[in-house]
């Protein structure tokens, strides 16, 4: 079954759309981006993304018995921002404008499927019609500007970016670079899709302790235990946190993300093989 064409719009060509070939070699460069070593040595750029979290929390609660805070839209701006730094290379700052149109361009897609498609419609300069192509060209561009400074500066990272331009995908033989579209369309989908994944998934364990003090308890004395009050994590800790792996484990279990996306909030979903 085809996709709806303005998913096509949204999604492009990357890996959660791409099929046959395009899709097998996509998914080897996306897994040579995930391996552990590599997830390891971005571990320091997750603990300095959480800590400006947690000192925003602190300020916030500076002096002031009861307090309330939007867990969820605090936990999307850290996993924005751990994106932003690990896969791209780019502060939250420099990425917050390709997000918010990333999620205006969410909304105009997710009210077009929740009609009938009529073949053509798309072609038709509505304003939302329009409005979708102007988003879509803007985020374009400003992937670009990331790619391009990337392509300057970090022509040797390790982050994402850096190894879908300097990757090679393999077709009858040859070596070939991805293209520019390619690249593109492929930082649209892992912004979407890392982005939402992850902070939904840790809104659900927050909620799931939040629920079962005890558990909560039993978590936080692990994690005291093993890394203690003002040390930060390392790949070797975090490995020990064995009750704070199974929580995790049982969270998505009950909610699992990974195995489909929710991609539209009208219910359509995505199988998320591609990226696992």
């Amino acid at each position: 079954m085809e996709p709806n064409p303005f998913m096509k719009l949204f999604f492009g060509d990357g890996i959660l759309m791409a099929k046959g070939e395009k899709w097998a070699a996509h998914r080897v460069i996306a897994n040579n981006a995930f391996k552990m070593e590599r997830v390891k040595s971005w571990i320091p750029d997750m603990i300095d993304s959480t800590k400006i979290m947690f000192k925003k929390w602190e300020e916030k609660n500076r002096g002031i018995d009861e307090f309330e805070i939007e867990v969820n839209g605090d936990l999307h701006y850290l996993s924005a921002d751990i994106i932003s730094r690990v896969a791209f290379g780019s502060s939250y700052k420099e990425g917050k404008e390709i997000f918010e149109l990333q999620e205006q361009q969410l909304h105009l897609v997710s009210l077009a499927t929740r009609s009938v498609y009529i073949p053509g419609f798309r072609f038709l300069p509505t304003k939302k019609n329009l409005e979708r192509k102007r988003l879509a060209k803007k985020t374009s561009e400003l992937i670009q500007v990331l790619i391009e400074n990337t392509h300057r500066a970090e022509k040797d990272s390790d982050n994402l970016l850096s190894l879908l331009i300097s990757s090679h995908k393999y077709s009858t033989n040859e070596k070939q670079r991805l293209k520019l579209k390619e690249i593109i369309d492929e930082c649209r989908n892992f912004y979407l899709a890392g982005k939402d994944t992850a902070a939904n998934s840790l809104s659900w364990v927050l909620l799931l302790l939040g629920l079962n003090q005890e558990w909560q308890s039993k978590a936080r004395k692990e994690v005291l235990s093993v890394i203690g009050y003002d040390t930060s994590p390392t790949a070797e800790t975090l490995s020990d946190l064995k009750l704070m792996n199974m929580i995790l484990q049982e969270t998505l279990r009950l909610y699992p993300i990974t195995g489909f996306i929710i991609v539209l909030s009208c219910g359509e979903k995505m199988l998320l093989n591609s990226i696992l």
